[in-house]
């Protein structure tokens, strides 16, 4: 209960009845200017308002709960003394909002929702709970019966206002003691806000603004929960802050992108955020400064001077900033845009000292921002910040990016909602987060260009960078989000052997994506004019280098890497003495690799001798085999026979290439594609003390068994299946193969093709179900 409203006293009982007539008069006298009838006070709304004021209080912040059948409104207010906050007060702040309500188009609008239902003709009762913290926060909740704020029925229970009195509708109590805060001195509070009075204007600024939105208070609210505990003074709202903030905001929206402004000696702070439902309601503050917030963990408070990636915290908590402003705007498709601008600005250089202090006992506030949000789909998360000061201190400086993806301030939202996906999921598995990489990105961007123009998937070779590809077709393009394509690479996991720990058939894309040696990234997307959309992503230093799985993709859930990495080497160990003990049963890895396919995919069959012809599937009668080009073309042209696709001719141009790239990964031990134009193109190697003679079908049985994950109904491509739509292409007409030993028995296999197949948009007609 607030200072002055308790239920231990009779004195204080008689306060909280004075409280409730006082709202219920209001309420009463600004509907009679609407011709709305008077409610009645209602015990059943009382009760459940109360209750649901006390659990704010417990809370610290404004959030709704759903009554049957009842309408809702929330206020917060923060003051020294319980005894301020009167009912007529509270109503004000709810029915100011008609100052943006529009009676022409008579709907429902955005800050409207208080005084519309203030005023809504079909309510009839009404109950109020209100409810503190010891701190100073005050809450109340209003429940009306019936609820208004109903779809469609606006025009007949809104009407407009027969006068203006009381201050531009405002109602005078007569339960009022003392002078009520004019609408002037209320509505701002900014930099410009002056009294002659310096304790009068401190009190008025400490008191909720009528006319913020619950989104703008909880905003303030968390604000200074969080300044608190760094020593800083609270901050005041700011009118002149807000209206810029906005401003930038709805810019930003059309511009589709984050970008700072200059606001003279303001600082800011960006976030960006895309929502399922495009709901400006499913965006809670307190997820938003938390955000913010959490670069707490990266701040060194020795050095005191401006970090990388901790320029929102240290903004947020500036002890010398005295006010705040938020806007928020959202697109058509769900993206949402936060600015908060602050003044004076924080991040001043050689100021750190006195201004970001360090926290005091353990966070009040951690459990509160550790909830997640139910019934809300958030895809996508970036923020950014910048101080007008410290701007040009940090121009040029690259940002590092932070477990929720904060991102470069010239990203499209679909590459921070990249970047984002990115640090998700690699904190699932221990890694730390990727920074953003410049060289990665525009080496990217090229790419995805020239893949648009190529109509097709091919990787490139980037000195030192790992690379991921995706494709997607779609009639809207603007409903694909980064996190969509990202999460394609990273359902590979559930492929993904972490007791083998080595490249596998469909995990390339996921063990790149959560690689522990990779640092920093980068991704372009294009778009073709048929909804053909690409994304590459390079990465630094590259991943997926044989060998040093086990030590780079974690399980999901490893918390300490490090402890993680001790216990492997103490596996090893034991792993050496066993072996030493008994001699290991020869084995035979198959890996193949397609040309077409998002990444270099790699499928180990390990197989005894003794089970080795049960593998070795065809119609081939091993006794009686062929030369390898005979094998190796038959063995093509039976599969295509089965797809109704015309038999493949041998080509020497395609052999030739073939072999001159089979010999060069076979004598340098490597399994990379060519990348030569005009070619398609699928690799094979084998590896094993125990091989026997590659007869020429056992790759191509390979490729072709890929047909047990293509969909046909589709008809596109997808990871994994990239070889054998490309063995069993219709246009396609010319075929080379060729295979070449290198030490160790490690014996590779290409075949190129002509023309190449896997061209998008061409899966249909070239890819026939089996006959």
């Amino acid at each position: 209960m607030p200072f002055g409203f308790g239920k231990k006293s009779n004195k204080k009982k008689d306060k909280v009845q004075v409280f409730h007539k006082e709202v219920l008069a209001v309420h009463n006298e600004l509907r009679a200017n609407h011709a709305a009838p008077a409610l009645k006070w209602s015990e059943k709304c009382a009760r459940s308002a109360q209750v649901w004021a006390d659990q704010l209080a417990k809370m610290g912040r404004l959030q709704h709960k759903v009554e049957d059948n009842m309408g809702q409104n929330l206020a917060f207010v923060y003051s020294s003394d319980g005894k301020n906050v009167t009912g007529e007060q509270i109503v004000n702040m709810w029915y100011d909002e008609i100052k943006d309500y529009n009676f022409k188009n008579a709907t429902f609008s955005s800050g409207t929702g208080h005084f519309t239902q203030v005023v809504w003709v079909g309510s009839k009762e009404v109950g109020v709970g209100i409810s503190s913290t010891p701190d100073g926060k005050v809450f109340v909740v209003a429940n009306y019966l019936p609820a208004g704020n109903m779809m469609g029925q606006f025009a007949e229970n809104v009407n407009p206002p027969q006068s203006a009195h009381g201050g531009q509708g405002r109602s005078k109590s007569k339960f009022s003691k003392g002078k009520q805060p004019s609408a002037s001195s209320s509505s701002d509070t900014g930099a410009g806000a002056k009294s002659k009075d310096p304790k009068r204007r401190a009190s008025v600024r400490c008191v909720a603004n009528a006319n913020l939105t619950e989104f703008q208070s909880e905003m303030l609210i968390v604000h200074n929960e969080m300044r608190e505990r760094h020593r800083s003074s609270a901050l005041k709202w700011s009118d002149s802050c807000a209206t810029s903030a906005q401003e930038w905001a709805d810019q930003l929206a059309r511009m589709g992108k984050l970008q700072h402004k200059t606001e003279g000696d303001m600082g800011q702070n960006l976030a960006y955020m895309k929502t399922s439902l495009g709901n400006q309601g499913d965006i809670k503050a307190e997820e938003i400064a938390n955000m913010w917030y959490n670069e707490v963990k990266d701040y060194n408070y020795k050095k005191a001077e401006f970090q990388p990636s901790t320029g929102h915290f240290t903004q947020l908590v500036w002890a010398e900033t005295e006010f705040v402003g938020v806007g928020i705007a959202s697109t058509a498709d769900g993206r949402v845009f936060i600015v908060a601008n602050y003044s004076p600005a924080g991040n001043v250089q050689g100021k750190y000292g006195i201004n970001v202090k360090k926290p005091r006992g353990k966070s009040k506030f951690k459990k509160l921002f550790a909830r997640k949000n139910k019934g809300t789909n958030v895809t996508g998360i970036t923020s950014q910040n910048d101080g007008a000061s410290a701007k040009s201190k940090r121009k040029g400086r690259k940002a590092k990016a932070t477990s929720r993806g904060i991102a470069n301030e010239n990203l499209s939202p679909f590459l921070s909602d990249v970047l984002m996906a990115h640090n998700d999921f690699r904190s699932k598995h221990g890694a730390q987060p990727l920074g953003w990489s410049s060289r990665c990105a525009d080496t990217a961007q090229a790419w995805a260009d020239q893949l648009v123009k190529m109509g097709r998937l091919q990787h490139k070779k980037e000195d030192n960078m790992g690379q991921n590809l995706a494709y997607k077709f779609t009639s809207n393009p603007d409903s694909v989000t980064g996190q969509e394509m990202v999460q394609m690479w990273y359902d590979e996991i559930k492929n993904y052997n972490f007791k083998a720990a080595k490249f596998g058939m469909n995990t390339g894309h996921f063990t790149q994506l959560v690689w522990a040696d990779t640092v920093e990234m980068g991704a372009g997307v294009a778009q073709s004019a048929d909804g053909q959309i690409y994304l590459v992503a390079n990465y630094s230093p590259p991943g997926n280098v044989m060998g040093k799985f086990k030590e780079n993709v974690y399980p999901v859930g490893t918390k300490n890497p490090k402890k993680f990495k001790k216990s492997l080497a103490k596996k090893a160990a034991n792993s050496v003495r066993d072996k030493a003990r008994r001699k290991p049963a020869p084995s035979i890895p198959l890996i193949v690799c397609n040309l077409i396919t998002s990444t270099i995919e790699v499928a180990y069959r390990v197989i005894s001798p003794r089970l080795h012809n049960q593998f070795l599937i065809g119609a081939i009668n091993e006794k009686k085999l062929g030369s390898f080009k005979d094998v190796s073309l038959d063995a093509h042209n039976n599969y295509r026979a089965k797809h109704g696709a015309p038999p493949l001719k041998w080509s020497k141009e395609c052999t030739t290439h073939a072999k001159k790239w089979a010999d060069y990964l076979a004598k340098n031990k490597k399994f990379e594609h060519s990348h030569q134009k005009g070619f398609g193109e699928n690799l094979a190697c084998f590896m094993g003390s125990a091989q026997k003679e590659i007869t020429g079908h056992e790759a191509v049985d390979m490729w072709y068994d890929e047909i047990k994950d293509y969909n046909f109904r589709r008809a596109t491509f997808t990871p994994g299946t990239g070889h054998f739509t490309q063995v069993v292409w219709r246009e396609t007409t010319e075929v080379g193969v060729a295979m070449a030993k290198g030490k160790n028995n490690y014996t590779v296999v290409v075949a190129n093709y002509k023309p190449a197949g896997n061209m998008m948009g061409k899966f249909k007609e070239n890819v026939l179900p089996p006959n």
